[in-house]
């Protein structure tokens, strides 16, 4: 029988306290799911990719054809300027560098009328703003008329979309020819498309209906009006 000095006895007791210690300080293996050929994952390391709209991974960008609400068209307003807005408010709002004067006469009346620019964009078409009223009660605006591409509703239809896309979104009441030319009106909106009466079959009738209109045709403008 052999005997071990109390040296040896307390060497061998270290050494097995230390193979234990790292055992317990080791990372928990983790296998793979049932059938993947992917080997044992060390759960401390493995990375589990964010849920997609954290920070870590941002949500897609937003429509491109969605305007800012700086250049909104909705059925009451276009941008900052809403229908039935009084001359006066309107000449606090938009400053006296961005806005030009001229008049309207229909029959035997005659109503202000206001260019008014694009803040961002100076040589972008202006809005046309048309008053109605009298000098006693004063004056308000009454409809709007648009040329400018930026402006576009919430579904990004304005100047240069087809007529069908505008056909399809809030239907056509009417087909109508107006002082800002041929037009197409939704009544759902409160809106009205002035259409490229070039990009139209020279051959029409006189009284067109929605069904008439090539869905290519262009919007050439769009009136906003009380």
């Amino acid at each position: 029988m052999f005997y071990f000095s109390a040296s040896v006895r307390a060497t061998a007791l270290l050494l097995t306290l230390t193979a234990i210690g790292a055992c317990d300080s080791s990372p928990t293996q983790v296998p793979a799911a049932s059938g993947s050929n992917q080997p044992f994952i060390s759960s401390p390391s493995a990375t589990v990719p964010p849920p997609p709209g954290t920070p870590e991974e941002p949500a897609s960008a937003a429509n491109p054809t969605t305007p800012d609400s700086l250049h909104l068209l909705s059925s009451d307003r276009v941008g900052r300027l809403r229908l039935n807005t009084s001359e006066k408010a309107f000449l606090r709002l938009i400053p006296e560098s961005r806005r030009r004067k001229s008049t309207r006469t229909a029959e035997g009346i005659t109503y202000p009328v206001y260019e008014v620019t694009d803040a961002q964009q100076p040589t972008a078409p202006p809005i046309l703003l048309e008053m109605a009223g009298d000098e006693q009660e004063g004056f308000r605006i009454w409809r709007i008329r648009v040329m400018d591409p930026q402006y576009r509703t919430a579904d990004g239809i304005g100047v240069g979309s087809p007529y069908g896309a505008a056909r399809q979104q809030y239907g056509i009441t009417t087909i109508e020819k107006t002082d800002a030319g041929l037009v197409a009106v939704s009544d759902a909106v409160n809106m009205s498309w002035v259409l490229d009466e070039q990009s139209l079959p020279p051959k029409r009738p006189s009284q067109m209906r929605p069904t008439d209109v090539p869905t290519a045709t262009r919007i050439i403008g769009v009136l906003v009006s009380r």
